[in-house]
């Protein structure tokens, strides 16, 4: 279930913030409880994947702006 993906803001990568909402989208989406990893790319370095294990596919895409 990928849309478009969502920009962040480097300032807030990896922040609580970051991370609280996060896990509140992937909960909405329905992969409460399921473990969660989030994936880098090495080439773009700035595009990221939250992706549930237990449902093997991605919940977002993220481009951090740097």
């Amino acid at each position: 279930m990928t849309s478009e993906p969502v920009r962040v803001p480097q300032a807030v990568f990896g922040g609580g913030e970051f991370w609280r909402r996060l896990d509140r989208l992937a909960d909405d989406r329905g992969h409460q409880g399921h473990t969660r990893w989030l994936v880098g790319e090495s080439e773009p370095d700035n595009w990221y994947k939250l992706y549930c294990d237990r449902c093997n596919l991605s919940i977002v895409e993220m481009i951090v702006d740097r």
